[in-house]
């Protein structure tokens, strides 16, 4: 078993040598499965939404 923090860790610092920033703050409100990715419905700590396409879709909140 790996915590949520460690979990959150590693993988930012993976994602840090890709070039890729985690936003935090950021809610999923709604996401789409199309037939070229997921349509993702983003909501930002001031309030403001946004749509993203991305060609998938990962979550994770930890253990139960």
């Amino acid at each position: 078993m790996i915590s949520q923090n460690e979990t959150e860790r590693v993988l930012d610092e993976f994602l840090n040598t890709l070039g890729v920033t985690v936003e935090r703050s950021v809610e999923l409100t709604k996401f789409i499965d199309s037939s070229t990715g997921v349509v993702s419905t983003l909501r930002h700590a001031d309030g403001t939404e946004e749509s993203l396409e991305s060609a998938w879709l990962i979550g994770f909140d930890g253990a139960p």
